[in-house]
């Protein structure tokens, strides 16, 4: 059985000086913001490929200015930001009084709850997307979005890979 652990949130604070940051292929069930930005912009930010929870306020931007890109309110803080390819899930219900597809670019994917991804099961910890599942081959490179748990599984099964000493 695949099995992932659950992670508390994912939070990217200051990258003032960031040249480049990468964030693809994860799959997490969190509590809070997908990212908060604060202190200088993040320049070169790449959220690609992930499945993520948006909860109650999705990507919070706590850079105060003027600037405005119609509905996505951070970009102040992610000028310059890559964000395709994603599946957001809107597990607190947000879109019933606001749209959470408008926050977020064109080549993202809304979902209604973990559970209508399409994991092979959700509940026991199995989150390989099932071959029905509407999102399978949705990536930016038309693999999966979120975690290859194939390649992970493999990748810990080798212990010149894991760090481990063989037996």
């Amino acid at each position: 059985m695949t099995r992932l652990s659950r992670i508390g949130l994912i939070v990217m604070g200051t990258m003032c000086a960031t040249v480049l940051v990468a964030f693809a292929q994860k799959t997490v069930e969190h509590a809070g913001n997908i990212i908060n930005g604060y202190g200088e912009p993040a320049k070169n930010f790449t959220f690609t490929n992930n499945i993520v929870q948006f909860n109650n306020y999705g990507i919070a931007c706590f850079i105060q200015g003027t600037k405005t890109c119609g509905s996505i309110s951070y970009c102040r803080c992610f000028s310059q930001m890559t964000l395709r390819g994603n599946v957001i899930v809107d597990n607190a219900n947000v879109s019933a009084s606001f749209s959470v597809s408008d926050a977020f670019p064109p080549g993202n994917f809304l979902a209604a709850s973990f559970q209508k991804i399409g994991f092979v099961d959700y509940l026991k910890g199995d989150w390989r997307l099932l071959p029905s599942s509407s999102y399978r081959n949705r990536a930016t490179d038309r693999s999966n979005p979120g975690v290859d748990f194939d390649q992970l599984n493999a990748a810990q099964a080798n212990p010149a890979l894991s760090g481990s000493a063989p037996q």
